[in-house]
């Protein structure tokens, strides 16, 4: 006898416990009528309004196929999804129903989205760089991530975003590495806990179609100019039996530019997978009313001593140097920015 199914499932031989021959048969679905071998492992997708299994067996290999007996077990609720088992009988002396049996997880679409393309913060300032921009040779930047629950149900307090294994290798291609160390300050600053041996962002409780900002610190100091597509996974803290399920990917690419200085040409050169772009200084305007303020401020707090005339001092000297720099026509990123 067979079965009947509604929809779309993954189908998956879990457990064979007979002497006899196993198979099952899948009939009436949009893509995947068959005869599959009854070997723990085996996996299909099938799918349609209704389509049926049949699971058969034989004594030997000089005997006929027959059918078995089988039941189809309730929808259970199951990582992500849900399942149904198909317990099956044969012509043996027993009545066990574990001959063959069959795992049945209901195809999702994807509980979760990435709503725009990750953007680079500098975790010092905190501001986002220009246009998102991850900036190659630098050091540690932080991607920030929106993502929105896509699912069926409110995701729990403990679920959890990571960055998959698949995505950190395509970080890896690019010269990037994913940092999983976080400082309590740093957490504190961007208002997230983490989760689990690589320090996952939680971003449950969220209902669905509502949205969150996580954020991932990244070791860019050897990347190179690309656009790698980076994927995530939704993940919680315990664990959960369908890790493989594709429903809990998501993909988005980020871009990379590679800056740089020529001191013999006095030119940045920003590096990009479209071409090079370089620049050169030519002209530099410096309002006076903001100069005379900034030079009172470091005055005034260099008469006031402490701490404070420590840091003016320091902005001092850079700021002196940032100034014969310019003015010899130098306009190296890596000295404007320290």
């Amino acid at each position: 006898m067979a079965v009947t199914i509604q929809g779309d499932w993954s189908v998956k031989v879990t457990l064979k416990n007979a002497a006899f021959d196993q198979r099952f048969i899948v009939s009436g679905s949009i893509v995947s009528d068959g005869v599959y071998p009854g070997t723990i492992g085996t996996r299909i997708q099938a799918g349609g309004a209704n389509w049926m299994i049949r699971i058969q067996n034989r004594a030997s290999a000089s005997n006929p196929w027959v059918d078995s007996d089988m039941r189809l077990g309730p929808e259970t609720p199951s990582g992500i999804s849900v399942i149904r088992v198909v317990e099956s009988n044969d012509q043996g002396a027993d009545q066990d129903f574990d001959d063959l049996v069959l795992e049945l997880r209901k195809k999702q679409n994807p509980i979760i989205s990435i709503v725009q393309r990750p953007f680079a913060i500098d975790p010092r300032s905190l501001i986002m760089n220009p246009d998102g921009i991850f900036y190659g040779g630098g050091s540690a930047q932080v991607m920030a991530v929106r993502v929105r629950n896509t699912w069926t149900r409110t995701m729990p307090a403990d679920q959890a975003l990571d960055i998959s294994n698949l995505g950190r290798l395509q970080l890896a291609a690019a010269g990037i590495q994913v940092v999983d160390a976080w400082t309590a300050r740093e957490l504190e600053s961007f208002g997230q806990t983490m989760l689990g041996p690589t320090r996952m962002p939680v971003i449950g409780p969220l209902a669905v179609g509502e949205e969150r900002t996580v954020y991932f610190k990244l070791d860019c100091s050897a990347a190179h100019a690309s656009a790698p597509e980076v994927e995530f996974i939704a993940r919680r803290s315990v664990p959960e039996p369908d890790l493989d399920d594709p429903a809990r990917l998501a993909r988005r690419k980020i871009f990379v530019t590679k800056v740089g200085y020529d001191p013999a040409t006095r030119e940045v050169t920003a590096r990009t997978p479209e071409g090079i772009l370089r620049l050169q200084l030519k002209q530099i305007s410096l309002d006076p009313h903001r100069y005379n303020e900034m030079r009172d401020c470091i005055r005034g707090a260099l008469k006031a001593g402490g701490p404070r005339g420590a840091q003016a001092r320091e902005l001092r000297i850079r700021a002196e140097r940032l100034l014969r720099d310019l003015r010899a026509g130098r306009c190296d990123p890596a000295c404007c920015g320290s």
